[in-house]
C-alpha cells in the first residue's frame, strides 16, 4: 500500500515537474514566434519598398522614354512638315520663275515677229507703192505718146474717144458734142474754150493733141 501511494506521489510530483518546466519553455517558443514574424514582416516590408521603388524608377524611366520619344517624333514632324513647306515654297517659286520667263520669251517673240511683220508690210507697201507709181508714169507716158502720135479729132470723135483726152471727163465730152450739134464744127483751140466746162488749164492740156 506504501508502495502504491510512493508511485502516485511519485506520477504527481513528475507531472508537476513537467507542467513546471512546459511553463518555464513557453515563453521562449512565444518569444521565437514572435522574433520570427517580426523578421518575416520586416522582409516583406522591405521587399515591398524594393519593388515599390523599383516598380516607380521603371514606371518614371518609361514615362521619361515616352516624353523623350513625343517630342523626338513632335520635332521631327515639325522638321518635316518645315522642310515640305520649303520645298513646296521652292518649287512654286521655280514655277512661276520659269512661267514669268515663258511669259516674257513668248512676249519677245510676239514682239520681234510683230516688227518683222510690220517692217515686212511697210517694205511691200513701198514696193507696191513704187510699183504703182511706175505703172501710173509708164500709162501716163504711153498715153502722151499715144496722143502725140495720134491726134484726137474735136469735131469727129465720139464722147469715149473724146475722154481719152487729158481734162476731159464725161460731163466735158458731152459739153463738146452738145456744142457741135448746135454750133456746128469747132474751128480751133480758141473756139473749144466756149465748151462750157473748159478752162485755161484744159486748153493747155489738150494743145498738141487734138485736130480739127
Amino acid at each position: 500500500m506504501k508502495s502504491l501511494k510512493s508511485l502516485v506521489a511519485l506520477g504527481i510530483a513528475m507531472a508537476v515537474s513537467s507542467t513546471t518546466f512546459a511553463e518555464t519553455t513557453n515563453p521562449m517558443a512565444t518569444i521565437k514566434e514572435s522574433v520570427t514574424n517580426q523578421a518575416v514582416t520586416s522582409a516583406k516590408d522591405s521587399a515591398k519598398s524594393a519593388v515599390t521603388e523599383k516598380v516607380s524608377a521603371v514606371k518614371q524611366g518609361a514615362e521619361t522614354k515616352v516624353t523623350n520619344a513625343k517630342e523626338a517624333v513632335t520635332s521631327a514632324k515639325d522638321s518635316a512638315k518645315s522642310a515640305v513647306t520649303e520645298k513646296a515654297s521652292a518649287v512654286k517659286q521655280g514655277a512661276e520663275t520659269k512661267v514669268a520667263n515663258a511669259k516674257e520669251v513668248v512676249t519677245s517673240a510676239k514682239d520681234s515677229a510683230k516688227s518683222v511683220a510690220t517692217e515686212k508690210a511697210s517694205v511691200v507697201k513701198q514696193g507696191a507703192e513704187t510699183k504703182v507709181a511706175n505703172a501710173k508714169e509708164t500709162l501716163t507716158s504711153a498715153k502722151n505718146s499715144a496722143k502725140k502720135v495720134a491726134k484726137v479729132n474735136i469735131n469727129t470723135a465720139d464722147e469715149k474717144t473724146l475722154q481719152t483726152l487729158d481734162g476731159i471727163g464725161e460731163v466735158k465730152a458731152k459739153a463738146i458734142i452738145e456744142y457741135r450739134k448746135k454750133y456746128g464744127k469747132i474751128k480751133n483751140i480758141a473756139e473749144l474754150s466756149k465748151v462750157s466746162g473748159i478752162g485755161e488749164s484744159t486748153l493747155e492740156k489738150l494743145n498738141g493733141y487734138v485736130s480739127f
